[in-house]
């Protein structure tokens, strides 16, 4: 479903979505001057902790054609990009997860989203050197599980510093593949392609995250 049409359906909803959402809205302000990250992470948090799961997932999956302007105002309306998305300066992934597993609620809700989504290569890595490991694998080795829980265990990822754009540029050569990994697994959501082609019919190829 488009950004826009989710957003006027979630403005109808006074008792639930909209008066959930006017509170994150608030505490994300589009004008980046004014954004306490945090601030708006916990309020994300909120939101889709006191929505129910196919609300939240038609609200996370939702996307725009690039050419609708009314509908991409929609989604950042919806997800805070300006604010959420953003630090002052982009880190790199491998620092991301590194600030990201400082905190318990990011390394709790990264855990689950990896061991639900990534399970099976994981798994394999448990028993060695993470870096060693991962960084042996090939992209086709990469397959998502997109089933249910890998989708509830991404949404559960909004609201923490995973969704804060991240960069593999600068990183030291012999940290670019693992770094490549985890931009692939945490930016690019490959394992949802299919069910945005699904969701979105009416504008295919076009997903939000």
């Amino acid at each position: 479903m488009s950004c826009l049409k989710v957003t006027e359906q979630c403005i109808k909803d006074q008792n639930v979505c909209n008066r959930h959402l006017t509170p994150q809205k608030k505490a994300c302000p589009q004008n980046r001057k004014h954004c306490n990250l945090n601030n708006c992470h916990r309020a994300i948090r909120s939101f889709y902790g006191k929505i129910s799961p196919d609300l939240a997932e038609m609200l996370v999956f939702c996307g725009c054609h690039p050419s609708d302007e009314l509908c991409l105002q929609a989604k950042e309306t919806l997800h805070n990009n300006s604010c959420a998305n953003h630090m002052d300066t982009k880190p790199t992934c491998l620092h991301l997860k590194e600030k990201c597993f400082n905190e318990d609620i990011c390394r709790s809700r990264y855990e689950l989203f990896q061991a639900t989504c990534w399970g099976q290569l994981t798994r394999i890595c448990q028993q060695g050197n993470e870096k060693d490991c991962l960084s042996g694998f090939t992209w086709d080795d990469w397959s998502c599980t997109a089933n249910a829980e890998c989708m509830a265990a991404y949404i559960n990822t909004r609201g923490t510093l995973l969704q804060v754009e991240c960069t593999c540029s600068g990183v030291a050569k012999d940290d670019q593949p693992l770094c490549e990994l985890f931009q692939h697994m945490l930016n690019y959501q490959v394992c949802f392609s299919k069910l945005c082609h699904y969701l979105l019919s009416d504008i295919p190829r076009y997903c939000s995250f």
